[in-house]
């Protein structure tokens, strides 16, 4: 395997487990989902770190698809 090829695995690795820490913030802020959160969808308030663990989700998975191509 390349060295290209390893670190886009090791990108995607990485961009695959991004979303476990803004999942335990819910968690740890909002509960389990319950049958009322599908009801009433409203965003509930996150920790600093949630938000921040959110952001770097979403901004890794904006930049893997050019990182690939270019791969």
């Amino acid at each position: 395997m390349s060295t290209e090829l390893k670190y886009l695995a090791f990108t995607a690795l990485l961009t695959g487990s991004l979303w476990i820490p803004y999942v335990v913030a819910q968690v740890m802020t909002n509960g389990f989902l319950t049958p009322p959160n599908y009801v009433d969808p409203t965003p509930r308030p996150l920790p600093d770190w949630g938000k921040r663990a959110d952001r770097t989700y979403i901004n890794a998975v904006e930049t893997f698809a050019p990182f690939a191509a270019l791969v």
